[in-house]
């Protein structure tokens, strides 16, 4: 009531959570604030009661009867009614209940330690292992493409998947380690009693494997995974900044790997201011127009002629040379720049294709695309306008996506790669056999190619398994109707095993490395001596 400030209705939840205290019916809501929360809550209220404000948010701290003590933030706003009016107070309390210490250095969502708390455990660690000779791990969990979800999905889907996460570190790890949740997407463990590098990267192995999963929220299917980096006291640092700054570094170096887990190494120093000016130095790239493109060639087997191009993205940084793309592209998915360097590709494919096609060169151009270009409602429009402006047919382009690319929001790729098709662009599944997807879910997508991954064909020649999945896989999609490709072909061996299995396009270095167009142009006219 807002006159009274009385209680005039609570629902279940709230009445579990002020069991504890009686005279429920007639409770007020600072009677459950902790005392030294009392004073500000009421000066605030007071704005609301006095009509000053219409709402307002607080940060609070609750006694909660006998489950501990609760922080969240509370949304107040003030109803008008015929009669005195109303309050209606929200609590936020996302599951963070605490048995003792300051809430306010907790995460509110998790419940974990905060950075500052984390900070005093390290701290309290060392002093610990100083006293029994006994050296700790430290862990620094970081999700992987986590912006992505939070751009596709919104902020409260990722909020509940952060919670998901901490959950299941704290059901698995947390009688063997101190958890916290250190920021944004990043989680640390202090792990007891070890003393090699190697052990602790064991452990951090053993959370990276428990967060990478594919979890339903709010029936979303999101496919997680993680990078890890790990440290030991006190051989990579005596106290708990020098600790975290080893192994936030040793973090980033596997996220830029793919490598899932780092220990710390002292040349690493450096890495991570590097790869701070390396982002800004890419960011530049893209805006300036300094990436360029190189196209490796797609030769069909019966005719042993090109029949298109892959269209890949080269940088030739102005002081560190040539940068590989598995590093910049890592970079650019981590950092939010993929959507202008993919716009960046598909501007400069596009173009070079409609010069080909006025040659008569009737080479169809493939470009990658990300799970992130695949949320962009306004990614066919602006395709639609370069096809239009060059005037080369929609039918001479093709986009490659992966298969978790295309299981992370099924219903948006499908809505986007519709009004894509629209202007005649076909679709290729890339590494296909790496992911979740079927070829009958494939064919319901109406992609109209995949492409083996390189894993299954580089050793053909040498491995059954490899041969046995290859050969069933081309099987299964010629009677789909699903052209398949196989690439990272390396020698002969495998080129003429493929063309027994009746594979219908080829990719990879023993055709050619990828090349710029113009020496590309000259490839095709002198022909390939390989097959001659």
């Amino acid at each position: 009531d807002r006159e009274s400030e009385a209680q005039v209705y609570a629902n279940r939840r709230a009445r579990q959570l002020v069991g504890g205290v009686a005279q429920t019916d007639s409770l007020q809501l600072t009677d459950v604030l902790e005392v030294k929360e009392r004073g500000e809550f009421e000066k605030k209220l007071q704005s609301l009661t006095t009509g000053r404000v219409d709402s307002l948010i607080h940060d609070s701290v609750f006694s909660v009867g006998s489950e501990g003590r609760l922080r969240a933030l509370v949304t107040l706003h003030a109803i008008h009614d015929q009669r005195n009016g109303l309050i209606l107070a929200v609590v936020n309390e996302s599951g963070a209940l605490y048995a003792g210490g300051d809430p306010h250095h907790y995460d509110p969502l998790t419940g974990l330690p905060d950075r500052r708390r984390f900070v005093d455990l390290i701290a309290q660690s060392i002093v610990a292992a100083n006293d029994t000779g006994a050296g700790f791990g430290l862990v620094l969990i970081d999700l992987d493409r986590f912006k992505e979800i939070n751009d596709s999905f919104g902020h409260f889907v990722g909020d509940r998947l952060l919670v998901q996460v901490a959950t299941a570190i704290k059901e698995k790890f947390g009688r063997l380690a101190k958890i916290g949740r250190l920021g944004g997407d990043e989680f640390a463990l202090i792990v007891g009693s070890v003393n090699s590098i190697q052990a602790v990267e064991q452990i951090a192995g053993d959370v990276v494997a428990e967060i990478s999963r594919q979890v339903k929220v709010d029936g979303y299917p999101i496919g997680l995974a993680a990078s890890a980096g790990a440290v030991c006291y006190p051989q990579h640092g005596n106290s708990a900044e020098l600790l975290l700054r080893h192994v936030e570094i040793a973090m980033y170096v596997a996220k830029r790997e793919r490598t899932g887990v780092v220990g710390y190494k002292p040349n690493y120093k450096n890495n991570r201011a590097e790869l701070l000016t390396l982002e800004n130095d890419l960011r530049q790239a893209i805006e300036t127009d300094q990436l360029s493109l190189c196209y490796q060639p797609k030769v069909h087997f019966s005719k042993a002629s090109v029949i298109g191009v892959e269209a890949l993205a080269r940088w030739h940084h102005p002081r560190h040379g040539y940068v590989p793309p598995d590093q910049f592209i890592v970079l650019a998915e981590r950092s939010g720049l993929i959507s202008g360097l993919t716009r960046s590709v598909i501007r400069k494919a596009i173009t070079q294709a409609a010069q080909w096609h006025l040659q008569g060169r009737a080479m169809q151009v493939a470009v990658n695309l990300s799970a992130r270009n695949l949320q962009e409602s306004e990614l066919p429009h602006f395709v639609g306008d370069l096809l239009a402006q060059t005037g080369m047919p929609g039918n001479q382009l093709k986009f490659e996506v992966t298969e978790s690319d295309l299981i992370d929001d099924p219903q948006q790729a499908i809505k986007i790669m519709e009004q894509l098709r629209q202007h005649g662009i076909e679709f290729s599944v890339d590494d296909f056999g790496t992911g979740y997807s079927s070829l009958a879910y494939l064919k319901k997508l109406q992609v109209d190619e995949l492409k083996i991954d390189r894993s299954f064909v580089t050793q053909i020649d040498q491995n059954g398994d490899d041969l046995i999945i290859v050969h069933s896989t081309i099987s299964m999609a010629r009677q789909l109707g699903i052209k398949v490709v196989a690439e990272g072909i390396e020698n002969r061996a495998v080129w003429d095993l493929l063309s027994v299995l009746k594979c219908d396009v080829g990719q990879g270095y023993f055709i050619s490395r990828p090349l710029p167009a113009a020496e590309l142009g000259k490839l095709i006219d002198n022909g390939f001596q390989q097959f001659q």
